[in-house]
């Protein structure tokens, strides 16, 4: 049986383009969403926006040290936070050997009940990739792990059943 996977397009090719990527996936899906960078005290910049896509967002990792996960999702009116982290692994390395932490931190640290992982690339091993999903999958929370392909859709589904 052969496996067809879908090639990763030339503009998601780190994470920097990733998250421009899904920027304006949530834009076309809501063009009134405001994207901003992290500020302390985290109220909007624009002040007749209800819905904002939020960049660099801290929290406290399990180490107790400062760490930033790329965009938060933010909807005032149904009170929606989805935290989404982005990976880039294009060729084998060592990127997936750091999965374990990222998903403690998910569980435990990340203050939101929705978490988005979205790994982007083929260079996961199959193992490590069976393994976060079979583990996400038994969190509390809501955690998925996407592609920057199901993410599409996932924006699409949330935005809509938010009547956005």
């Amino acid at each position: 049986m052969a496996i067809l996977t879908m090639p990763v397009p030339p503009e998601a090719t780190t994470v920097e383009s990733m998250a421009r990527v899904v920027e304006r996936e949530f834009k076309h899906h809501g063009p009134d969403i405001s994207i901003e960078q992290w500020r302390e005290g985290q109220g909007s910049a624009n002040l007749f926006t209800r819905q904002r896509l939020v960049r660099n967002v801290p929290y406290r990792n399990i180490y107790g040290c400062d760490s930033r996960s790329d965009l938060l999702y933010i909807d005032d009116m149904s009170g929606l936070r989805l935290r989404i982290e982005l990976v880039s692994q294009q060729s084998s390395g060592s990127v997936d050997e750091k999965f374990p932490f990222w998903l403690i931190n998910a569980q435990t640290c990340m203050p939101e009940s929705i978490i988005w992982m979205v790994i982007e690339g083929n260079g996961p091993r199959p193992g490590a990739m069976q393994w976060l999903k079979r583990e996400a999958a038994q969190s509390a929370k809501v955690i998925r792990i996407l592609s920057l392909a199901e993410l599409k859709a996932s924006v699409r589904t949330v935005l809509t059943e938010l009547g956005r």
